[in-house]
């Protein structure tokens, strides 16, 4: 018969882990820029890139893009940089790190401990303006997807939205690559939709590439509406999608509001 065992755990003896790490580990490590120079990275711990070593941050860490000994790069405008958590070659003195590589960072030799030879693992992306400014994003989730939502989105539409009065009626390509990162392709986008010809209308939206009876997202709509459709959307591998309108007396926004970045 089984047994139940109720406590905290503190008085257990003679038990040990075989010292593995759980591949591909993510818990927190949340990142959040909310200032044009500076990002958070959250407590919490993840598998390095080889599943070598745990890397444990056990307090917020705030890395700041003009520091150098914060990133790996000079600072360039309208650019994509990857947020990591690193340690050094004892897998300790965990901190956050800005990279240009999405795949390798270049680790400091100092500031505060020589990081060569230690461990890193990619927990975000972050993208700067025409004037170097990093815009706002704010990461959520406990694994390894992240819903990253763009900050104060409704007061930026000139750098998130898409699509500005769209017309096209039959598939065109929308490219997402400035507000969507290199290394993912699931956006978040919403959209307004609008028929002034006296007719029901329909926008279809779907994956760059996909054959026409393969439409991932279609709505329909009665005249005279403005509409505002949430919705996760698939981009081929250069962030594009494609969007259609059923009459030329219909037109739409589309912004893009946010992204999944599988870590």
């Amino acid at each position: 018969t089984a047994s139940a065992y109720y406590g905290n755990g503190s008085n257990l003896t003679g038990i040990s882990g075989d010292g593995t790490i759980q591949t591909g580990y993510l818990y927190k490590l949340n990142i959040n820029s909310s200032s044009n120079t500076t990002v958070t990275v959250s407590v919490g711990n993840a598998s390095d890139s080889t599943n070598a070593v745990n890397i444990v941050l056990s307090a917020n860490d705030l890395v700041d893009i003009t520091i150098t000994t914060d990133r790996d790069f000079t600072e360039g405008a309208n650019t994509w940089y990857y947020v990591y958590v690193i340690a050094d070659s004892t897998g300790t003195n965990a901190r956050g790190f800005l990279s240009a590589s999405s795949i390798t960072p270049t680790l400091p030799t100092s500031d505060p401990v020589d990081y060569t030879g230690g461990f890193y693992r990619r927990v975000g992306s972050v993208r700067n303006d025409t004037s170097s400014n990093l815009y706002g994003v704010y990461y959520s989730n406990y694994g390894v997807d992240k819903l990253a939502m763009w900050g104060d989105e409704s007061t930026n539409t000139g750098d998130f939205r898409v699509i500005t009065a769209g017309t096209a009626t039959t598939y065109t390509d929308i490219s997402l690559a400035a507000v969507v990162p290199p290394v993912n392709t699931i956006a978040y986008i919403n959209f307004f939709t609008y028929n002034f010809a006296g007719a029901a209308m329909s926008i279809s939206l779907r994956k760059n590439g996909e054959a026409s009876d393969t439409v991932r997202h279609r709505y329909t709509q009665g005249y005279n509406v403005v509409q505002h459709v949430p919705q996760f959307i698939n981009t081929d591998t250069s962030q594009v999608i494609e969007y259609r309108l059923n009459s030329s007396g219909s037109g739409c926004y589309i912004n893009v509001i946010g992204y999944i970045d599988e870590l």
